[in-house]
């Protein structure tokens, strides 16, 4: 069984495979982030910087592109964990079980901390999944 924090590969329809974050599963939905490859984590984080560079920090604010965490799990240095399309279509089917891999601690609350942020959009349902996954832990 899968928990908050689990990494996960998705094998995408062209055979290609994919890495995700997994946050949980709430009424039927398959809530995941998508961890980028360095090399697409290199063209987000360099579009942010020139955007910010360009126009300021406002500039990005509320742009889904930039909801994401750095990871600093070894395994996944240098990449990131992108929130935007929490909730797109992840068909359990084509799911693998992980192998042995979870992110750090570190990076678990810095992903909670991003989706609880009141500038992050992401689906009301996983903000509320995740509030309760603090609310029990502070139990």
């Amino acid at each position: 069984m899968l928990s908050f924090g689990d990494v996960f590969v998705l094998n995408n329809d062209d055979g290609s495979t994919d890495d995700y974050v997994y946050f949980g599963i709430i009424d039927g939905i398959v809530y995941a982030a998508q961890i980028l490859t360095e090399h697409k984590t290199n063209q987000v984080v360099r579009l942010r910087n020139q955007k910010i560079k360009q126009n300021g920090t406002r500039s990005i604010e509320g742009q889904p592109l930039f909801f994401f965490v750095a990871l600093t799990t070894k395994q996944f240095e240098n990449r990131i964990a992108l929130i935007a399309n929490t909730d797109s279509d992840k068909s359990l089917r084509r799911m693998l079980l992980p192998k042995d891999n979870r992110l750090r601690d570190e990076d678990v609350e810095a992903l909670k901390n991003k989706i609880l942020d009141e500038k992050t959009i992401v689906p009301p349902p996983l903000k509320k999944h995740v509030q309760g996954l603090y609310d029990h832990k502070h139990i």
